[in-house]
């Protein structure tokens, strides 16, 4: 795709899908982008996905990892590389009653300069409730941790408790 800046991004994807066994199954990919930055650089970098899917008789456990390139900003003039590593597991307690746990790390950077250079992670639980069918209640704890990969900045750090009601428009009957 092109901009009216001029940031040039071509991107070729190839990838396939296999089950491992009738309960798992994996998705793997894997491309190459060439980019070019505001300066009228251009570069090529690999892009990357996995993802791997293990059903359980009342939960679902993914493990995916996935590289991403994006063009660059205003911020940096950079092109932005982010390496995301991330784990669900969503687990059915009743028919109605269902818990989440979700974990991932990320490293976020800047090409070719290395301006940018963020790690982070973040860890959720959470919970929902379905008590009808046109409406879901919801609840969970969430940490979040980011720390500068050269150490010359500073972390942030941010934990949230969350509550949250879902309605479901098509199903509307009492």
């Amino acid at each position: 795709d092109t901009d009216a800046q001029s940031h040039i991004k071509l991107l070729v994807n190839a990838g396939f899908e296999q089950a491992l066994e009738p309960d798992a199954k994996v998705d793997i990919g894997a491309g190459v982008a060439y980019t070019r930055g505001l300066d009228g650089g251009g570069d090529t970098f690999l892009t990357a996905n996995v993802t791997v899917d293990k059903n359980f008789q009342d939960s679902v456990m993914t493990l995916a990892y996935e590289r991403d390139i994006t063009n660059p900003t205003g911020l940096t003039d950079e092109i932005s590389i982010r390496d995301t590593l991330t784990f669900v597991w969503d687990h059915t307690l009743k028919r109605d009653l269902f818990a989440s746990f979700y974990a991932g790390l990320a490293k976020n950077r800047t090409e070719p300069d290395h301006r940018v250079d963020i790690n982070s992670y973040i860890a959720e639980v959470s919970g929902n409730w379905r008590p009808r069918r046109w409406v879901i209640i919801g609840a969970g704890l969430s940490h979040y941790q980011q720390w500068p990969g050269d150490n010359l900045g500073i972390g942030l750090t941010r934990n949230k408790v969350f509550l949250n009601v879902t309605f479901i428009g098509g199903e509307w009957r009492f």
